[in-house]
């Protein structure tokens, strides 16, 4: 499962980045992604001249609705979830919840073919059994 909330529409080309994504996606699996869909005052605002220049079929700063169903379906998702609905007090809003489904017929990529795809990161990653319970970050009592 890939979830990715309000960070696409920065994405200069959203069908390669969907592209990408699909490709790292399990057969099956979810890419469950929230984004507005008409101009949002409050973002522009702040956000505007931040983003990218598309080099994709946006028009204005978001994709529409419309064009988020056919950036899914035209990277072979699925769409399985669109909310909220037609009618919904939210709807006129237009932040849309989109889930979608990875093709079941396909190999899923190696390893290998993973790190490839993704640009590398520096990563630290700390497995706990349980978390901390205090500041210090031991499970003792704090006096």
């Amino acid at each position: 499962m890939i979830v990715a909330g309000g960070s696409l529409n920065a994405a200069a080309d959203t069908d390669a980045t969907i592209g990408h994504l699909v490709r790292l996606l399990s057969p099956g699996g979810w890419l469950v992604i929230t984004e507005p869909t008409t101009e949002q005052h409050w973002v522009l605002a702040s956000q505007a001249f931040m983003l990218a220049e598309p080099r994709n079929r946006r028009t204005g700063t978001f994709l529409s609705h419309e064009q988020w169903m056919d950036v899914l379906t035209e990277a072979g998702l699925r769409p399985v979830v669109d909310l909220p609905e037609p009618g919904h007090p939210l709807d006129p809003l237009g932040h849309r919840i989109l889930v979608a489904q990875a093709k079941t017929d396909r190999m899923p990529l190696s390893p290998a073919a993973v790190a490839a795809t993704v640009a590398p990161l520096p990563v630290d990653v700390t497995v706990h059994d349980h978390l901390p319970d205090n500041q210090r970050g031991t499970s003792e009592c704090a006096e």
